[in-house]
């Protein structure tokens, strides 16, 4: 089974995701903010692919997607917005 970390501000979205990823037979954790517990999720969850919302914020985004990188270089991250002013 391959498991997605997904990171969502808006709880709605992040519910959808959730339920879709998982009735397609992933393993899924759902987030509604990048703490600092973020990483060690991603440590004990060795997801296949994070799912990042930019619309939290770019910069933070592009943060959360440097620190993720830096340390799994390989691992897919997507940043996701369903705002289409960015």
């Amino acid at each position: 089974m391959e498991t997605i970390v997904i990171q969502d501000t808006d709880q709605d979205i992040l519910e959808v995701l959730y339920a879709a990823l998982e009735l397609e037979g992933f393993k899924v954790y759902a987030l509604p903010e990048t703490d600092r517990d973020f990483l060690q999720l991603i440590d004990k969850a060795r997801p296949h692919v994070v799912l990042l919302d930019f619309r939290f914020s770019g910069e933070d985004c592009i943060g959360v997607c440097r620190d993720i990188k830096a340390r799994y270089p390989h691992l897919p991250v997507l940043a996701l917005s369903s705002n289409s002013n960015i």
